[in-house]
């Protein structure tokens, strides 16, 4: 299960096999795609944050906080290798046990604002 504490700062423990990280070149996360669960006998759930597992799934995550943002379960199946489209947009991932590649949105590109002119114009003040 997902946890980080103020004794390990920096450290994320997901519980499950991670195979992939993908840094968003628009804001500030971390795209992780997950394999198989990690059993620990000598963890205990109760103390885990959040409560849900990250197997066999894509989980975003804010960097350098590690605060899970989201996490989308993908099948029963661990997830294999996967990259980012040229634009960082798109998540493509493979699942090796369908034999099949995966797209998935990953972020949206952020919308350029367009400046405006002046309320006042070429107007100067004197």
């Amino acid at each position: 299960m997902p946890h980080c504490n103020a004794a390990t700062p920096g450290k994320l423990e997901t519980g499950a096999a991670i195979t992939g990280l993908h840094f968003s070149p628009q804001c500030k996360e971390i795209l992780a795609t997950h394999g198989a669960s990690i059993s620990d006998s000598t963890s205990n759930d109760s103390l885990t944050w959040p409560r849900t597992t990250v197997a066999n799934s894509l989980a975003v995550y804010s960097y350098p906080s590690f605060r899970q943002v989201t996490t989308l379960p993908i099948a029963d199946h661990a997830i294999g290798d996967s990259v980012l489209n040229a634009h960082g947009t798109k998540i493509i991932f493979a699942m090796p046990n369908d034999g099949k590649l995966n797209v998935c949105d990953a972020w949206t590109k952020r919308k350029e604002i367009k400046k405006q002119p002046s309320f006042m114009g070429n107007a100067t003040i004197r």
